[in-house]
């Protein structure tokens, strides 16, 4: 912590509560967390937890929504992330994909519409094989063909690309994403296929 407060020349606050770092998504003035914060903090009502976000992270309003149905994680940022103040981008999926998850995504896209927020889609190709394969077996679900958990530096966009779909999928999710964030910024993607690309990357 100490580390991390002089890297980024900020203040750090300690707050009591049991909370993975992928669980929110926020502008600064608000903040989507999932419903598991309530799971891992079970000595606190739902008001107490709100209370201490609020109380710790003064400037974000909590706005706390369900957990997706079939991912063990939970993380809000696997589904939305904000690149503005007032601009949000979510994840879309393809038609194929698992209803309940198409719905949820729904979901959030409604309330960041009546909390005045612009959405954008960007579009989520997951593989199944790989996603509720690894599930089932009692992993972690493979963010294969997920690109909403991008890295942005101001205005410079990290984005995840992957092989298979260009060659699996009659849409090229890679270069629709490309054009979706490159009207915001820069874009820069890095195959994530394996581990025998990481660290290669080139400029679009």
């Amino acid at each position: 912590m100490e580390i991390l407060a002089e890297v980024l020349s900020k203040r750090l606050q300690r707050l009591p509560l049991v909370w993975d770092c992928g669980n929110l998504a926020t502008n600064g003035n608000i903040g989507f967390i999932t419903e598991r914060i309530f799971k891992d903090n079970p000595e606190f009502s739902k008001k107490e937890v709100a209370s201490l976000i609020q109380e710790h992270l003064g400037i974000i309003e909590p706005i706390f929504i369900p957990e997706p149905k079939h991912d063990p994680l939970a993380h809000a940022d696997g589904y939305l992330t904000f690149i503005m103040e007032n601009r949000a981008v979510v994840s879309s999926y393809p038609e194929h994909w698992d209803k309940d998850d198409r719905q949820y995504v729904e979901k959030i896209r409604r309330e960041l519409k009546n909390c005045e927020i612009e959405v954008i889609m960007i579009y989520d190709s997951p593989e199944a094989k790989y996603y509720y394969g690894t599930a089932k077996n009692g992993g972690i679900p493979s963010a294969r063909g997920i690109y909403v958990n991008f890295l942005q530096l101001n205005d410079t966009f990290i984005v995840p690309e992957f092989s298979f779909g260009l060659s699996g999928s009659p849409v090229d999710y890679n270069s629709k994403n490309r054009r979706v964030l490159g009207q915001s910024g820069d874009v820069i993607p890095i195959n994530c296929d394996g581990p025998q690309n990481l660290g290669e990357f080139y400029i679009a």
